[in-house]
């Protein structure tokens, strides 16, 4: 299992020609190990040696205040205003070779009329973006960009040469990375509630080990607020520290003279990292080693597996956007098992078994 430094965070796009980029990668030198990677992968639909998986809801809700009351706005300025909410199911996946592809499954977009075309599920893979309706058909397929493409080569690189991976830590503030800050010019202050504080130039990072919360606040060069990022982390039920809410303040760039302020809150539900440990060549195709009957099922089904290979057993039947629908815990998991699944409505389920040190996934379908 791989495991990354100390892990920071850029607020920007990457490419941005933001005047605070200089001071960010001044800092991402000293912080480095975590990376800004909107990449995601679908393991469970590859034969593939997996490293690990994250899973998990994403909320993220955007409003828009605006700062001049005396600013006037045309009525297609007044519709970007629109307060927006966009819900997905989101998997990734990672495997020995560092590709990372995603599954989204979108389950609410409020910027979609009702006469517009709802995706019901989005992949990206190394080369495209598809995206399917309810019913699978292909809405659109597209290929990645030749600087998109780089820019994964270079992410890839970096992961193979640092032994980093993208699964978000938290920044926890040690004094190695207090005495690194303080080295590069930062200027250290206590701050509330055991919250450190460091300030250089335009930059201001605030750091909680206690309630897990990291903060990164910019301004321009005349002391005016320009941007900021919130992150905070929780424990979840399994006991990793995860990612539980972003917020990001800034100034809207659709609009002149920062007339508009965008406030964007992203919360995460059932959070969750998967570690696999991959096999040799020959074992390596998961599917190969758990086999499902009767597929279809409609009241009951039995997975049967090519050895055994489990201690204390999660088993899970997840719907098609990433719901669990049944969880059990079996002790000394021997090679066959037989779900009831009569309540479930018919349709594209995944049966899921793992441990601490394996993980097997098919998909089936109900009746």
């Amino acid at each position: 299992m791989r495991k990354t430094g100390v892990a920071f965070y850029s607020p920007y796009a990457p490419g941005s020609e933001d005047p605070i980029k200089t001071k960010f990668l001044e800092l991402k030198k000293i912080m480095l190990g975590g990376l800004l990677i909107f990449l995601w992968i679908d393991v469970f639909a590859q034969n593939i040696p997996v490293q690990y998986s994250i899973r998990y809801k994403e909320t993220v809700n955007t409003y828009y205040t605006i700062a001049d009351p005396t600013q006037e706005f045309s009525a297609a300025e007044m519709v970007k205003l629109r307060n927006t909410t966009i819900r997905d199911s989101i998997i990734k996946v990672v495997d020995i070779d560092n590709n990372v592809t995603t599954t989204l499954y979108h389950l609410e977009n409020s910027r979609l009329e009702p006469w517009m075309t709802h995706p019901f599920r989005t992949v990206i893979d190394k080369e495209q973006v598809t995206t399917y309706d309810k019913n699978e058909k292909t809405l659109s397929k597209a290929n990645h960009s030749v600087q998109y493409l780089k820019s994964q080569e270079l992410i890839k690189n970096m992961l193979f040469a640092t032994g980093a991976d993208i699964i978000p830590e938290f920044p926890s503030l040690t004094p190695e990375a207090e005495n690194e800050l303080i080295d590069a010019g930062f200027v250290y202050e206590p701050g509330n509630n055991n919250e450190a504080v460091f300030k250089k130039d335009s930059m201001e990072l605030r750091v909680d080990n206690d309630r897990l919360i990291f903060e990164m606040i910019n301004y321009t060069s005349a002391g005016v607020f320009h941007s900021s990022v919130k992150k905070g982390f929780m424990k979840n039920s399994l006991g990793q520290i995860v990612p539980a809410y972003v917020i990001k303040k800034s100034w809207d760039d659709r609009f002149r003279n920062n007339c508009v302020q965008k406030l964007e809150i992203t919360e995460y539900e059932n959070y969750s990292i998967t570690y696999a440990i991959y096999r040799s060549a020959d074992t390596a195709n998961t599917n190969s080693e758990i086999i499902i009957y009767p597929n279809p099922a409609s009241d009951y089904l039995t997975a049967y597996l090519s050895k055994d290979c489990f201690a204390v057993a999660t088993v899970e039947i997840l719907d098609a956007t990433g719901n669990t629908m049944i969880k059990k815990y079996i002790p000394e998991l021997r090679q066959n098992l037989t779900l009831p699944v009569s309540d479930l409505a018919p349709g594209m389920y995944m049966l899921r078994i793992y441990d601490q040190q394996y993980q097997l996934s098919k998909t089936f379908y109900k009746n």
